[in-house]
This record gives structure tokens, sequence and C-alpha cells, in this order.
């Protein structure tokens, strides 16, 4: 699954719609999402170096040429291929790093296993109020076909986003459309305010935590003028996944009251 998701998203990548890759492959794995911002930096020295032009605000990726003036193209070319190579080649080094620490935890593992452990059975609770729909039902296609995640979409009726699990606050997005949590269980989970919403640029979000902060399951996380997005042509409908893949089944579909279980893991 994580291999089409990846096929899917880098081909939109190119395009320059960034977001699948980012919240569905590396921010999850992590150790690309680093290589990427390298990756980056090092192209981007580059055009400051040699001094490429843009004649435009204009597309991100492969469209992108459009907005750089011609005689600039090939450095602009080189550029993206600099910073491609870069990511590639420092995914590769971080994912055999990364491999040999996760190997090496395995072997410190005790051999004997017979001792008793419960098995725990999280909840995640409702961030929002409203009409929860499985994410297949989600009006925009990349959460639709899960390529985010797996989850619901939440058409909200209240103006506040709360915690849906205990954990750790691990990602906010600079535009305050998305965050990322991590419950104490280790389930990671995105919640993508609206859609179609980094364009309003945080706008219509009053944010009440920050990255890093711990966080209890129903504590206040945001307060969102739904008003404002509608009005900008936004569809409000917010998608509730877990990118950390686990097994699990919606409890609670229709309307719901906010920090109503929603899904329980399997």
């Amino acid at each position: 699954k994580l291999k089409s998701i990846c096929s899917a998203s880098g081909i939109s990548a190119l395009l320059g719609i960034t977001e699948p890759a980012m919240f569905g492959v590396t921010l999850k794995l992590k150790y690309p999402f680093i290589a990427a911002m390298i990756g980056s930096a090092a192209g981007s020295a580059y055009l400051a170096a040699t001094k490429t032009l843009a004649i435009a605000l204009g597309a991100a990726g492969l469209p992108g040429f459009i907005s750089i003036d011609p005689n600039s193209w090939l450095n602009f070319g080189i550029g993206m291929i600099i910073s491609i190579a870069v990511a590639f080649a420092l995914t590769i080094v971080l994912y055999k790093r990364n491999e040999k620490k996760q190997a090496a935890k395995t072997d410190e593992l005790p051999q004997d296993t017979t001792t008793d452990s419960k098995v725990k059975t999280e909840v995640i609770s409702a961030p929002l109020a409203g009409k929860v729909a499985p994410v297949s039902e989600a009006p925009d296609e990349i959460f639709a076909q899960k390529m985010m995640g797996d989850g619901v979409v939440i058409f909200p009726t209240n103006n506040y986003l709360t915690a849906p699990v205990t954990g750790t606050i691990t990602m906010i997005f600079p535009t305050k459309h998305a965050l990322g949590i991590k419950s104490d269980d280790g389930v990671e989970l995105l919640i993508h305010i609206g859609l179609d919403t980094v364009k309003l640029e945080g706008k219509p979000f009053n944010l009440l935590v920050s990255e890093g902060q711990r966080v209890n399951q129903g504590d206040k996380l945001m307060e969102i003028d739904f008003k404002m997005i509608e009005e900008a042509g936004c569809p409000t409908a917010t998608p509730v996944v877990l990118t950390s893949q686990n097994s699990f089944e919606i409890v609670s579909q229709g309307d719901v009251e906010i920090n109503q279980p929603i899904i329980k893991l399997n």
C-alpha cells in the first residue's frame, strides 16, 4: 500500500502538488522529509548562486519552468536535478541508518515473551461535532483515495477543534490548516481542517497549542472560523486520518457530538 502511495504522490509532487507526498509518506517516515528539505536547500543554493531569475509567480515542480526567465531555464533544470539527486541519495543513506537502528532494537528485545501483557484498545474521539463518514466520502480525491491515510471525514457543525487522543502535537503546518498528533500508544493522526484551506494563509485559525506540546483527549486545540472558510469557497469537510497504518473500525457515523468515540483501534 505504501509503495502505491509513493508512486502516486511522487508524480503529483513533480507536478507541484506536494501535500500527498508530505503527509502520506515523508512526514510519516520522517527521514525522507529531512532528506527532501536538505535537497531543496541544495538546489535553492545553486539557483541563488547562479542568479536564476523568475519573471512571475507561478507553479511549483516541473510546471515551474513557465515562470522562469528563458535565459535561466538551464540553471533552473540543473537546480531541480541537484534537489532530486541530493534528496534521493540522502533518503537511501538515512534509510540504511534507520534500518540498522531498527535491527539493533529487535536484537535487544527479550527472547522470553511468556509474561502477561494486556493489549490496549485505543479509542479516538471526534475532534469536531458534525457528521462523520468514511474518508472515502471526502470531497477531495487525494483523501478519498486514502493517499494520506485511512480514517474518517467530518462535516463540522461547531467552531473549535479538540484533541482526539492523549499524546503530543508532532506537527503544525505553517498556515495552521493541518496538524499532526501522536498518541501515547504510538498512533499517529493527521487532522486537515477544511480542503484547499492552505491558500487562506492561516486567517480562519486561532491556534491554542504549539508543536511538541502534550495534550489530553478533549483539550481545545484551535478555534476555527468555518464561515470564513465557506466564504472563501473552500469545503469545510475535515479529514481525520491515521498515518501510522493501524487496523481500526469506525464505531460512530452520522451526526456525532464533539469528543464522542468515532474510531476504535483493533
